[in-house]
């Protein structure tokens, strides 16, 4: 599955039960290393939205591996150790990081 793929069926899960989100605005900005580009995941008050590139100012940047985008997508990373190790790099506040991880388990 894609970046694009794995983003726009989070979207659609969130969209169609929005009750995590409706109180959140938050966007989250994934960079892949290996592929060298860049995804948007644009949650606003309960709505929810992905776009590649970056048309969006992010609270927080993740930077990481394909193959770790869906390791992380999949529930299937200890974000932590990839985080310690170097293989999950993050720009900005923490706590947005594993408000996102939460999502990510909420939406599987």
């Amino acid at each position: 599955m894609t970046v694009s793929q794995v983003l726009q069926q989070f979207t659609e899960k969130m969209e169609a039960d929005p009750q995590h989100i409706e109180s959140l605005t938050y966007i989250y900005e994934f960079h892949i290393t290996d592929e060298e580009s860049t995804y948007q995941l644009k949650i606003d008050q309960g709505a929810a939205d992905y776009a590649e590139g970056a048309p969006w100012e992010p609270k927080l940047v993740l930077e990481m591996s394909r193959e770790y985008f869906q390791k992380l997508a999949e529930d299937d990373l200890n974000a932590t150790m990839a985080y310690m190790s170097g293989k999950l790099k993050v720009k900005g506040d923490v706590s947005h990081a594993l408000k996102f991880q939460s999502l990510l388990k909420k939406y599987q």
